[in-house]
């Protein structure tokens, strides 16, 4: 027992026998006395019960519970003063300072683990040598380090938990989702069958209305018959009176043609019988028909109501689709660093009292700010009008502002003008104001790259929000398409919007005035609207001009800016283009709404589009599969991003960019050749894919990718000038990709959503050059 405390007794046979135990013959340690007053160690006497009443376990349990410990004084103290030598450093002390200091604390042999066990450092060794092991201790020298990775690792944690809860809270919504598309699939199919029965019926009583009135018009020849025939038969009477006195010859024929008379009055009486018999099968007919109706006005009834119900499950299906996808966003745009701030922000907004107007133009505000904006700015300081104009907030910036407008009771107005929020952004403000909001009547967003997509969802914002008095959305993208929808909700949905700003969209044409002017025409909130430096031929707005006077005399309260019109053509621009899984949009969930092929040929305000993209094409075979296409269809403008896929085959086979070139050569020659002189025709070239995360991956030295970009860059570039087309520099641009990783799709490769949205803006930079 003591060789288990790393200690020996000093003189043990001096030690007296009463402070011993029986069993080791050694001196007591935790004593312990029995029911016949005899004394052991615990440990010892528990041992030996348990091996000597090992069949009778209840009686082991009682003798146990039945031990009592010696709480002697006397005995207690002459045990501790004992003297004993430490096995390991040979020190001698009394018992007592040996089990609770020397062991623990003292003893230089004693094993201990490094200072930075806690960083999960495996070294363990006598105390002596822990000095010597701290000073290369490589755990301790990334103390600092180490530290901020299992924080960080903690912080992951608890972002995965949240995750985890949010995604739990998705699928259940989803399932409830999955049961109301059910039963709206089971309403629609019941709804369809009884637009079948309706239409079986309507088509049954229109026959017989057909036959009912063919039958009045019988039924009233027959009864004009009678009528003539009794004419005749007096006649015939008349007659009969008058031939009393003729000659039996003469009497003979004309009793003959009596008898014929009356044989035709016979007949015409069963016929008359006949026609009776059917009135009467009609007049059944028509009480059947009568009946028929009646079920079908009821069908009609339980058809609106289910037609209503219908409606009803759709708006709960699309306000679960609205909440799954704010929590997405949520899941999506948490903030890594809750505390990174700036303490700069802080001060500027405990500057401003509460329940007040905070101003924070111009002071380079960043997305990560808009966090603690919204919580100090919004929820603490109750601000009424929040100002955020010329700073530097893209998408993720107003996705954060817009979770912070949950719940918003005093947020009056917002102005965010002179950012680049884009469409997303539009999009996270639209979303939030249409199911939360009570208070907020002004939303300025000029200067925003917002184009109709934006528009769109603004315009279905409009339809639903029943605060907002003025829309500002001047010098952004926006075209007619993105009029049109403003104008239909504003229109058919809204009454409280009075001002709208339009002003400076180059984008919007003569397309739109006939909206335009049905809007003012039937919507009687709407005050005045800002066209000003939009692109319209004159001739094209004197109908605009002219209904503007009319309504300004009767109401004068209305008014409308359109000045500074540029002239414009209405020719039809045909766009085209050639690519790979990129133009396919491979990488979005919705590759024909999201991709940036349909976001390029809406900033170009392209009237026919034609995506001849496939995913997995090379050059080669674009040249066999899409160029014969684009030869037929004479466009206007052209796109080509072919080329990252044959890039990815050079990594393993240097030949093949004599193959590339070539083919290049021929692809441009033929279109510039076959197409109209005037038809612009861009090229992409190869992005910077040492900011791409899959090339990283695969452990390629990043020196010998950018060599190899390079080269190929060089040829495109070379061919492009050859055949006076115009080169899109993916490569300059793409080096963004370092602070904005969220332009890179969930597979590593492609670029998501918001990275084609940048790509089409750059193809849009170089096509508005010219």
């Amino acid at each position: 027992m003591t060789s288990e405390l790393n200690f020996e007794y000093v003189n043990e046979d001096s030690i007296d026998r009463l402070l011993k135990c029986r069993i080791c013959s050694k001196p007591f340690i935790d004593p312990v006395i029995t029911r016949d007053d005899d004394r052991f160690c615990r440990k010892c006497i528990i041992q030996k019960a348990s091996i000597n009443d090992s069949k009778h376990l209840d009686q082991q349990s009682s003798f146990i519970e039945n031990l009592v410990p010696i709480e002697e004084k006397i005995l207690l103290d002459m045990l501790d003063v004992l003297l004993v030598k430490c096995t390991k450093c040979q020190q001698i002390n009394n018992r007592q300072i040996h089990l609770e200091e020397h062991i623990s604390n003292k003893c230089p042999k004693r094993i201990v683990l490094c200072k930075a066990s806690d960083l999960k450092c495996p070294w363990s060794g006598p105390y002596e040598e822990r000095y010597n092991h701290m000073k290369q201790c490589t755990f301790q020298l990334l103390r600092p380090i180490l530290t901020e990775a299992l924080q960080c690792q903690k912080q992951l944690e608890q972002y995965r938990r949240s995750y985890n809860e949010q995604q739990h809270e998705i699928e259940q919504l989803k399932k409830q989702i999955q049961i109301y598309e059910n039963r709206t699939e089971k309403l629609q199919k019941g709804y369809t069958i009884l637009l079948e029965l309706l239409s079986q019926q309507t088509r049954r009583c229109t026959t017989f209305e057909k036959d009912i009135q063919q039958i009045r018009e019988q039924s009233n020849q027959e009864n004009i018959q009678p009528i003539e025939l009794k004419k005749e038969i007096e006649q015939l009477k008349e007659q009969y009176h008058q031939i009393i006195n003729i000659p039996s010859n003469e009497f003979q024929t004309e009793l003959h043609r009596l008898n014929q008379f009356e044989q035709t009055i016979n007949d015409l009486s069963t016929k008359c019988q006949q026609l009776d018999e059917q009135y009467q099968y009609q007049n059944q007919q028509i009480i059947q028909l009568n009946k028929c109706q009646l079920e079908i006005n009821q069908l009609q009834k339980e058809d609106q109501s289910q037609k209503e119900e219908i409606k009803d499950v759709q708006r709960k299906f699309s306000q679960y689709e609205t909440q799954i996808l704010l929590l997405a966003r949520k899941k999506c745009l948490t903030s890594t660093t809750a505390a990174l701030h700036d303490a700069r922000v802080e001060e500027l907004i405990e500057s401003f009292p509460s329940d007040s107007e905070i101003t924070l133009n111009g002071q380079q505000l960043n997305d990560r700010d808009m966090e603690f904006i919204c919580k100090k700015g919004i929820i603490d300081k109750r601000c009424c009008k929040l100002q955020l104009e010329y700073n530097s907030i893209s998408a993720k910036g107003a996705t954060n502002l817009a979770d912070g407008l949950y719940g918003n009771i005093t947020l009056m107005e917002l102005q965010l003008s002179n950012n680049r929020i884009s469409d997303i952004g539009a999009h996270a403000l639209a979303q939030v104001l249409s199911i939360n909001n009570y208070t907020l009547d002004l939303l300025e967003l000029h200067s925003n790259n917002i184009t109709d997509e934006g528009a769109e969802y603004l315009a279905q914002m409009l339809k639903i929000n029943k605060t907002i008095t003025l829309l500002g959305l001047g010098s952004n993208r926006i075209g007619d398409r993105g009029v049109r929808l403003l104008t239909s909700a504003i229109t058919c949905y809204n009454e409280t919007l009075q001002w709208l700003h339009l002003s400076s969209n180059k984008l919007i044409t003569d397309g739109c005035v006939n909206e335009l002017i049905e809007m003012l025409k039937n919507n009687h909130s709407l005050y005045a609207v800002w066209l000003n430096d939009c692109r319209s031929t004159r001739d094209s707005t004197l109908p605009f001009i002219f209904y503007l006077l009319v309504l300004f005399f009767q109401n004068p309260m209305k008014c409308v800016q359109l000045s500074n019109t540029t002239n414009s053509t209405s020719n039809i621009l045909k766009y085209i283009a050639l690519g790979a899984s990129d133009a396919v949009g491979v990488g979005t969930s919705q590759p024909s709404k999201d991709g940036w092929v349909p976001k390029f040929a809406s900033l170009i305000n392209a009237q026919e589009t034609l995506n001849l993209g496939r995913s997995g094409s090379t050059l080669s075979d674009a040249i066999r599969e899409q160029l014969p296409k684009v030869l037929d269809q004479k466009p206007n403008v052209i796109t080509i991003w072919l080329v990252v896929n044959d890039f990815n085959q050079q990594i393993f086979n240097p030949s093949i960019l004599l193959n590339y070139k070539s083919n290049l050569n021929q692809m441009l020659s033929q279109l510039r050749t076959k197409s109209d002189k005037n038809t612009r025709i861009l090229v992409g070239n190869i992005p910077d894919l040492s900011q791409i995360n899959i090339y990283k991956a695969f452990g390629i030295p990043q020196q010998y990718l950018s060599i190899l970009v390079k080269q190929w860059n060089d040829v495109i570039d070379e061919i492009v000038k050859k055949y006076q087309c115009e080169l899109v520099d993916l490569f300059a641009y793409w080096k963004e990709l370092a602070v904005h990783p969220e332009y890179i799709s969930f597979d590593g490769f492609h670029p998501s959503a918001n990275g084609y949205t940048r790509l089409a803006e750059v193809f849009y930079q170089q096509y508005s050059k010219k």
